[in-house]
């Protein structure tokens, strides 16, 4: 078979559930902007994962597996993605805020 060349690992849910508590078009803004992120993938069950370089492995007898981000490019990611929910989720809280202050008036 192929070598194991990476390991994926499954973002908390609560990133999945902030994503789906968006708007439409700021989820579909979301999901697209994580399938063009290195090292990170949507799954079809909406959950997000992140990849891991396998940076080494022990004999077959001791089965581990060591996994590094070398060059923070998972951690990259996966902050970079947390930005973006932040700022659409902050987004639409503006909105609510000044929508329910020109409702007061």
């Amino acid at each position: 078979g192929c070598p194991l060349r990476r390991v994926k690992i499954s973002i908390s849910w609560a990133v999945s559930e902030r994503i789906a508590r968006l708007p439409p078009e700021c989820r579909l803004i979301v999901e697209e902007r994580i399938r063009n992120l290195p090292r990170l993938e949507l799954m079809q069950d909406e959950n997000v994962v992140a990849h891991f370089p396998l940076v080494s492995r022990e004999s077959r007898d001791g089965a581990k597996l060591y996994i590094k981000d070398t060059d923070n490019k998972t951690a990259a990611s996966v902050y970079w993605l947390l930005q973006l929910i932040s700022f659409h989720e902050l987004r639409e809280s503006s909105i609510l805020i000044e929508l329910a202050m020109w409702k007061s008036k």
